[in-house]
C-alpha cells in the first residue's frame, strides 16, 4: 500500500492512507 505511493509528509501520509482504506473498502 505504502509503496503504491510515497508521501514525504506525515500529514498528506495519514490523509492519503485514510482515503486509500476508505476508497479500497468502498470499491469493494
Amino acid at each position: 500500500m505504502e509503496n503504491r505511493m510515497k508521501w514525504t509528509d506525515p500529514d498528506f501520509k495519514d490523509l492519503r492512507l485514510g482515503f486509500e482504506v476508505t476508497a479500497y473498502v468502498y470499491v469493494r
